[in-house]
């Protein structure tokens, strides 16, 4: 999994209805900071697909491979193998991959 953290400043977030959790992120001398954060399930399991799937041959290669892109091209991937976490929390949700056309390639 992964764990997504937005720094909130000063102000304390109650939880949320979309299950977010308020933490204290640091206290440095008179300064304390909060954090919410938020979970997100599967990330290794995707990294695995896509070589599985034949998108790179080693896992090693998804940070040259990400890098060498200048953006997402319209197309979008919901990681949602094993359900949704924050903010959605649906168990029965399922991975999507969308908006790809014919043009579209690895890398």
């Amino acid at each position: 999994g992964l764990f997504l953290t937005a720094n909130t400043g000063s102000r304390v977030c109650t939880p949320s209805r979309y299950v977010l959790y308020p933490l204290i992120g640091w206290k440095i001398g008179d300064e304390l900071v909060y954090v919410l954060e938020g979970v997100v399930n599967s990330v290794g399991q995707v990294v695995d697909w896509g070589r599985d799937f034949g998108l790179y041959q080693r896992v090693e290669e998804v940070d040259a491979l990400a890098g060498s892109v200048a953006g997402p091209a319209g197309v979008s991937f919901v990681n949602a193998f094993t359900g949704l976490a924050a903010p959605h929390w649906d168990p029965t949700a399922r991975a999507a991959l969308m908006g790809v056309t014919q043009a579209t390639r690895p890398g």
